[in-house]
C-alpha cells in the first residue's frame, strides 16, 4: 500500500548533499498543520532546522533543499545553502545519528525514526557509542527544532500505510540513540 498523507498534513523533504558526492541524503518527516499562513509558516520550520539541528552536522554536508508534499505531490521547495556547522573530521558517508520518533501509542505501527548524516570522527568512539557531549548537544538541538516546528504551527506525525481514513500518530519527541547508525545502499540489479 502507499504511504497516505491526512487531509491538512504535509510529508517534508530535507535533503543533504556532501562535497564530492552525487547523491542526497534525505529525511522525512510528517507533520499536520494547524496555521493559517501555509508559506511563511513552511518558511519558519526550515529556519528552525537549519539553525539547529545543522548546527551540529560536520560542515561537508550541506542542506540544500526542504520540499513539502501532499498526497498530490510537492506543493512548496524552499532551496537552502546551509553548511554543518561543526569543522571537524567527518566519517564515512553512511555513518549516521539515529533519531527515534517517539510517539505515546504502543506498538511496532507506531514507531518511526530517521537517519541523520554529519557525524565526525570526534563524536563517536572505536565502536560507535556517540560520546556524551555530543549526545548533549545535538538532543538540545533536536528538542529545539522540536518546539520550532509547533511555534510555526507543524505538529510532528507518523503517517501510516493504510486506507485514507486511517488517522496519523502524533510524535512527542525526536530522541537521539546513542550508538551510531549505518544506512545501507542496496544495489538493485
Amino acid at each position: 500500500m502507499t504511504l497516505q498523507i491526512p487531509d491538512s498534513s504535509y510529508q517534508v523533504s530535507i535533503d543533504h548533499a556532501l562535497d564530492g558526492s552525487l547523491r542526497p541524503a534525505t529525511i522525512t518527516l510528517g507533520f499536520g498543520y494547524f496555521g493559517t499562513n501555509f508559506e511563511t509558516d513552511a518558511g519558519l520550520l526550515a529556519l528552525s532546522y537549519v539553525t539547529t539541528v545543522m548546527h551540529s552536522m560536520a560542515d561537508v554536508w550541506t542542506c540544500v533543499n526542504i520540499s513539502y508534499a501532499v498526497q498530490e505531490g510537492t506543493v512548496l521547495e524552499l532551496a537552502q545553502d546551509v553548511p554543518g556547522g561543526t569543522a571537524h573530521t567527518p566519517t564515512t558517508a553512511n555513518t549516521t545519528f539515529l533519531v527515534k520518533k517517539l510517539t505515546s501509542s504502543p506498538g511496532r505501527r507506531n514507531r518511526g525514526r530517521f537517519f541523520l548524516p554529519g557525524v565526525s570522527e570526534q563524536d563517536v568512539d572505536a565502536v560507535g557509542t556517540i560520546v556524551g557531549s555530543k549526545i548533549t548537544e545535538l538532543q538540545g538541538n533536536l528538542d529545539d527544532f522540536y518546539a520550532g516546528c509547533v511555534a510555526a504551527h507543524f505538529s510532528p506525525e507518523l503517517f501510516h500505510n493504510t486506507p485514507p481514513d486511517a488517522a496519523s500518530t502524533s510524535v512527542t519527541r525526536f530522541l537521539l540513540e546513542p550508538l551510531a547508525a549505518t544506512q545501507r545502499r542496496r544495489m538493485r540489479g
